[in-house]
């Protein structure tokens, strides 16, 4: 866990997954366009739990790379090039560490 709170983690984590159930329709509710819904908070909180989850806490193999490429495809929208950065090089590292485990 180097370096990362995990109340922390758990903290974007269980905000992200509130945000999205809690989302208004068209019909009823204001439009969340303007604040992005949350999306900076739950692309930093998959960032964050593939970095710092043990793998045994995922539960299939390819879940980690489904995480970060979901995150990197938020970040990317969003236009977050450092946090960006940050997801391409932990993907790199993870598929540097499975081919030699």
């Amino acid at each position: 866990m180097a370096g990362a709170s995990p109340g922390r983690t758990q903290q974007l984590l269980d905000r992200s997954l509130r945000n999205r159930h809690n989302r208004s329709s068209i019909i009823c509710g204001k439009d969340k366009s303007e604040d992005g819904g949350g999306e900076r908070e739950h692309a930093a909180a998959l960032y964050l739990a593939c970095r710092h989850l043990p793998s045994p806490l995922l539960s299939s193999p390819g879940e980690r790379v489904g995480m970060l490429s979901e995150a990197a495809k938020t970040l990317e929208r969003i236009g977050d090039k450092k946090r960006l950065d940050d997801c391409y090089r932990l993907m790199k590292s993870l598929g540097s560490s499975s081919v030699t485990n």
